[in-house]
């Protein structure tokens, strides 16, 4: 059974991110309106904060924003992300870049 709240889509991206006063890169494998998991050999512990700056496609131009949240989840592919609450801009936006791809199933 499938426990998510928001659909996945594939969206691989380079991303920056930062905790504990350390930065690293890693990249995207999905997003959803409330997380997304990064692939990256760094691994936070659960409930560790992480901000997260994403370069997001839109129809004039890419734009960065800066996601904050907290790992939920962490293995050997790498870690799951939960978004704290998103301001309406962002929100808006990557609401538009996810209603654009084909959702992700798992079965």
């Amino acid at each position: 059974m499938n426990a998510r709240l928001s659909k996945r889509t594939r969206f691989v991206s380079q991303v920056m991110v930062m905790a504990d006063g350390q930065s690293f890169a890693a990249s995207t494998v999905d997003i959803s309106l409330t997380g997304l998991f990064l692939s990256t050999n760094h691994l936070l512990p659960i409930g560790h904060i992480a901000s997260i700056s994403l370069s997001i496609p839109s129809a004039s131009k890419s734009s960065i924003v800066n996601l904050d949240g907290f790992v939920v989840r962490n293995n050997f592919h790498g870690i799951g992300i939960k978004f704290r609450p998103l301001d309406h801009e962002t929100f808006s936006h990557l609401r538009t870049v996810i209603n654009n791809r084909k959702p992700l199933s798992y079965h």
